[in-house]
């Protein structure tokens, strides 16, 4: 039944009837698999023709999907899980792999500066602060075109790109809904002689999204019921220029972002015990970021790019784990880092999708605070002391090279690429690429491609930390990935089926100790192999005023190790979006989501068969010719009591966001 309703949802593109000629839905499709992507490789390069899995998105793309953060533009994705996480805005997983802890070899892009940290958990802690408004793209990659991007770059990479500084104008945009919902934005652009300016402000407040949960007493053993707020804030700033003069051109961003959450997912159960109704923690971040560009066209075939860097943050991490006998106290730690680097790359471009990128990079990240306030239970709030950690200083040197060359005369090319990592900590790390394309015919294309990516230890694993042992031993985690995608175009429709393979060898896990070291109970180490198998199938079609979108995807994964199957990751997952351009004026779409998840073994033996996940969201939009815009949209319209797997220690999973309700009203000037 479940595997009939998820090809119901795909054979059913078939039977969309035909309307009048839409205005919203302007792009032809033609348009649409030739749009630019600049992630995939050093130069931008069409949709289409790039050999690597990638999905691009835009701002009309966010306002017909109605989503308000990049958490839920990640659960519009294919092969993608975005949930909310313990002390983090998010834990993403692509293709597999979901674990508590969203660390598991995300890397983040910022205008194309790193900004994954290294203390702990990566680039996605506050996902959710980045506004959409101050945002022009998103792109996601899974697969081996990772790899470009070095450390973290291992299951996927998110690159974030913020508004262009084009033209002259502004925008204004207010909206307010369920749970407190708010949010207001102001953005502005001025073109003069050469010189663009951007200039933006961002507000968003997502309040009391009551999230109920079920815990144990460890005390008397009686089941008990709670609720988290789930709640999240950000207030975001942004300045851009950019001057162009004949083949010169240079560009600077300044970027600030505050982020606050309340009562996140907390520790749920496990070897420590149950976290019972103070199952919650709290998230603060602040980021400020810095990047001067220039960019050299010495002639139509040699471009140089230049870029340097600066960007720090400081956050805050409060969990109350008195319900643990284990730990039994209430904390915050505060942590702030700095990271400073400089990139410089020189392309040719031989023409017909050939080039040849290579370019060197340079970074240093520095960790420089980490305090730690306990509180025992019933006694106040000791004073602030210092952990081990800060002053550490990782310094990398990088070269790297990117290319395509065409094989003969038959349309094969070659995709080609190397990265050499030199770190100050630890061994170097290579990460080959390579990919071949073949076209088949004027409209289908053949790529098989294969790379390697790895993710460094994080502070976080290799020094002690509270309750975690210190392993200064810890080995980089290695991912080696390889897929076959077939593209085919037509008039109207554009499919695209991937198969995949990955293996994920030296996986760093923690585990309990059974002998405590010096008062530490958990340490990481370098565990084993895991593998994750699957295929992908996406289309996309155009008929006069509507607009289909579905995807699909099948992912077994396993820890090759222990023999377990993974079973937080979705099974099957598959979406499905329709848009109906009702009028010049009106657009209604309908969006989809449906996961299924595989049965499995809790620690104490227990056998779980989650429920499958099915959620619908409408959305209306409507334009008027004096730069008006209203957007609603209603979450969860069917309001199913939706669940998503995060780890052992929660059968139940967590709960999705009950039906709610949000508009969003905007002027162009």
């Amino acid at each position: 039944m479940r595997i009939a309703l998820l090809a119901l949802l795909l054979v059913s593109i078939s039977n969309v009837s035909l309307a009048q000629q839409n205005e919203l839905f302007s792009m032809s499709l033609e348009q649409l698999i030739h749009v630019q992507v600049k992630s995939t490789a050093l130069v931008e390069e069409p949709l289409a023709h790039t050999s690597y899995s990638v999905t691009p998105s835009h701002r009309d793309d966010w306002e017909r999907l109605g989503v308000r953060n990049l958490g839920e533009l990640l659960n519009r994705m294919p092969s993608t899980v975005a949930n909310i996480g313990r002390g983090a805005s998010r834990v993403v997983a692509v293709r597999g792999y979901l674990d508590a802890d969203p660390s598991a070899g995300i890397a983040v892009r910022f205008d194309g500066v790193p900004i994954n940290k290294i203390r702990e958990f990566g680039g996605t802690m506050a996902l959710d602060g980045f506004d959409l408004n101050l945002l022009q793209s998103s792109e996601l990659i899974r697969g081996p075109g990772s790899s470009l991007h070095g450390n973290a770059a291992f299951h996927g990479v998110l690159s974030l790109e913020t508004l262009d500084p084009k033209g002259s104008g502004g925008h204004a945009s207010v909206a307010f809904g369920s749970f407190d919902y708010s949010a207001a934005a102001l953005t502005g652009n001025m073109s003069r002689a050469g010189s663009d300016l951007t200039l933006g402000m961002a507000y968003r407040n997502i309040g009391d999204v009551d999230q109920a949960y079920s815990y144990v007493d460890n005390n008397t053993g009686d089941p008990g019921v709670s609720a988290r707020r789930n709640a999240r804030k950000n207030s975001n700033l942004l300045a851009k220029y950019r001057h162009t003069s004949g083949a010169f051109n240079w560009h600077a961003t300044i970027y600030g972002q505050k982020f606050d959450a309340q009562e996140l997912v907390g520790a749920g159960t496990s070897g420590l015990g149950d976290h019972g109704p103070k199952d919650k923690t709290d998230y603060s971040d602040d980021m400020q970021l810095s990047k001067l560009g220039a960019e050299y066209a010495a002639n139509d075939n040699s471009h140089v790019n230049a870029m340097m860097f600066y960007w720090q943050y400081q956050d805050r991490f409060h969990i109350d784990v008195t319900n643990l006998a284990s730990i039994a106290q209430e904390y915050v730690t505060q942590r702030e880092e700095s990271h400073r680097g400089v990139q410089l790359h020189h392309t040719l471009d031989f023409g017909e999708n050939q080039y040849l990128t290579y370019g060197y990079e340079y970074l240093v990240s520095r960790f420089e605070k980490f305090t730690r306030q306990e509180r025992n239970p019933g006694e106040d709030w000791g004073d602030a002391f210092k952990l081990p950690g800060p002053g550490f200083e990782r310094e990398l040197h990088s070269v790297v090279v990117d290319g395509r060359q065409a094989v003969g005369n038959k349309g094969l090319l070659l995709s080609y690429g190397l990265r050499w990592d030199h770190y100050s900590d630890f061994s170097d790390q290579y990460t080959p690429r390579f990919g071949l394309s073949q076209a088949l015919s004027k409209n289908q294309i053949l790529h098989l491609t294969y790379g390697e990516g790895f993710r460094a230890p994080l502070l976080y694993e290799r020094f002690r930390s509270g309750p975690v042992a210190a392993n200064p031993n810890l080995e980089p985690e290695r991912l080696k990935s390889i897929e076959l995608k077939y593209t085919l175009a037509t008039t109207t429709l554009f499919h695209n089926l991937t198969l995949f393979y990955n293996e994920w060898n030296e996986t760093i896990e923690p585990y309990i100790l059974e002998t405590p070291i010096n008062g530490a109970i958990v340490q990481f180490t370098n565990l084993g192999r895991s593998t994750a198998q699957g295929a992908e199938y996406q289309i996309t079609g155009r008929w006069q005023s509507w607009l289909v979108e579905a995807a699909a995807s099948y992912v077994h994964d396993k820890n090759e190790t222990s023999g377990e199957t993974y079973t937080r990751f979705p099974q099957w997952l598959a979406d499905f979006n329709v848009g109906y351009q009702i009028s010049s004026q009106w657009q209604l779409n309908c969006v989809n989501r449906y996961m299924i998840y595989e049965n499995y073994l809790t620690n104490s033996g227990n056998s779980v068969n989650p429920d499958d996940y099915f959620r619908t969201d409408i959305v209306m939009n409507w334009a008027n010719t004096f730069n008006w815009r209203l957007g609603v949209a209603i979450r969860n319209i069917f309001n199913r009591d939706n669940y998503v797997q995060y780890t052992d220690g929660r059968p139940e999973g967590l709960q999705d966001e009950s039906r709610n309700v949000s508009a969003q009203v905007s002027y162009s000037f």
